[in-house]
């Protein structure tokens, strides 16, 4: 697919040099969701942990999930000799991973907090 590379670069230029925050995540949101086979995208891949780092450090919450549902995706469907590499040569992507995670943990564990004080 000779355009995907054209399109992901521009896309990816455009959201980090965007101004308004509301087109940062469009355009974040538009790599993620390119509509392209995985087989495709496996040579960029490097190239999309960028929007998916950046998805996951939003304030956004749609947009966080969208990073985590990206790389559940990818970790469902790429061997773990492959994807592991991509991910360790990425320290903040895992940090950033870690920090989402533990914000949906947090959200969902908070009722149950909220319950246990009331008796």
């Amino acid at each position: 697919m000779p355009l995907l590379p054209a399109l992901l670069g521009s896309m990816l230029r455009l959201a980090e040099t965007a101004d308004d925050a509301t087109m940062r995540s469009l355009l974040l949101e538009l790599c993620l969701t390119v509509p392209a086979r995985l087989s495709s995208l496996l040579p960029f891949l490097p190239l999309l942990l960028r929007p998916v780092l950046a998805a996951l450090r939003s304030p956004s919450h749609e947009l966080t999930n969208l990073g985590l549902r990206t790389l559940e995706f990818w970790a469902d469907n790429l061997a773990p000799s492959f994807l592991y590499p991509l991910l360790a040569q990425r320290p903040a992507l895992l940090s950033a991973l870690m920090a989402a995670v533990t914000v949906r943990v947090n959200a969902q564990l908070a009722p149950l907090s909220r319950r246990s004080s009331t008796y």
